[in-house]
């Protein structure tokens, strides 16, 4: 088993453009041999004194954190899959999956710009 997981802010007035977002990538990744995709919403976050996950994310207030992740058999079949998934169309250059509504596609550039902030190759 192999698991890949992002840390991810999203605007409160985001979140149900996020959760549409989230459903249709759930199902794209499925198509290329993802196994699960969970996503999970913040109950409990404390700020850190040096450090936390709000800092780490550069989430202001008012964002909600989500810890996604994705369940693969092993890694191999996940990179074979990530490799093919950037050449299909529905996924742009900073591996987010696209052609959505125009709310999502907001929350997209968001999500584009945290992969970035992460270093995630493009």
């Amino acid at each position: 088993m192999y698991i890949t997981s992002l840390i991810i802010p999203v605007p409160a007035e985001n979140i149900d453009a996020y959760r549409t977002w989230a459903q249709m990538s759930a199902a794209f990744f499925k198509e290329y041999g993802c196994l699960e995709t969970v996503e999970s919403w913040e109950d409990f976050i404390p700020d850190g004194k040096e450090t936390d996950v709000r800092k780490a994310v550069a989430a202001p207030p008012g964002e909600k954190i989500v810890l996604t992740w994705q369940i693969w058999s092993d890694k191999e079949t996940f990179e074979a899959a990530e490799h093919r998934m950037h050449g299909d169309p529905r996924m742009d250059s900073a591996g987010v999956v696209k052609e959505v509504e125009t709310a999502v596609e907001l929350e997209l550039i968001q999500l584009q710009q945290l992969w970035h902030y992460l270093g995630l190759p493009d």
